[in-house]
């Protein structure tokens, strides 16, 4: 069985950041493929977006995937993912003055 998920709704953004406090859980989850679109950007720079899962020992976020780097409006290769783990958040790291995106995914159950 799949799923679709969404790791970040539409939505402009003017700093870098991350989704951290509101993670996916995708424990039940083997692989994934991942989408980026960039709706709008306003005197953009650069937009850096990477897919993390969340290790509990630690207690930290860890990189996983990443979309190739955005400079305007546009849709980014997807990415496909194996070995999840149990929650995945997106870090995003922008330069200029805004991007509108949003990231989603589609997430294959385990077997």
């Amino acid at each position: 069985m799949v799923n679709s998920i969404t790791l970040h709704a539409s939505a402009a953004r003017t700093a870098s950041g991350d989704t951290h406090s509101v993670p996916i859980d995708v424990s039940g989850f083997d692989e994934g493929i991942f989408f980026l679109e960039v709706s709008a950007s306003d005197t953009p720079t650069s937009l850096d977006v990477d897919i993390e899962t969340y290790d509990p020992v630690t207690d930290d976020w860890y990189k996983i995937g990443n979309f190739a780097q955005m400079t305007g409006n546009g849709k980014a290769a997807p990415v496909s993912l194996t070995n999840l783990g149990q929650k995945i958040a997106l870090s995003y790291a922008l330069v200029g003055t805004s991007f509108t995106f949003s990231v989603s995914g589609i997430v294959k159950e385990d077997k």
